[in-house]
């Protein structure tokens, strides 16, 4: 999800995420996973309860652990 820089900081966001969490917590997750872009995602994640558990990593193709 995003909210159009000219919609931003008003709420707009952390409210649809709030929302969503909830409809899916009472669907019976017990589980939401948000990617936070940045850290003032983050902090939005943050001021509604969401905490941080581990950083997900994006192997592209060709990746190899060998140098």
């Amino acid at each position: 999800m995003g909210t159009l820089p000219s919609a931003r900081r008003r709420g707009l966001g952390a409210a649809v995420t709030a929302e969503l969490a909830a409809l899916v917590i009472a669907g019976g997750a017990h589980t939401v996973f948000l990617s936070a872009a940045d850290s003032a995602v983050a902090r939005v994640y943050a001021g509604l309860g969401f905490r941080r558990v581990g950083t997900a990593m994006i192997a592209e193709p060709g990746w190899s652990s060998r140098a």
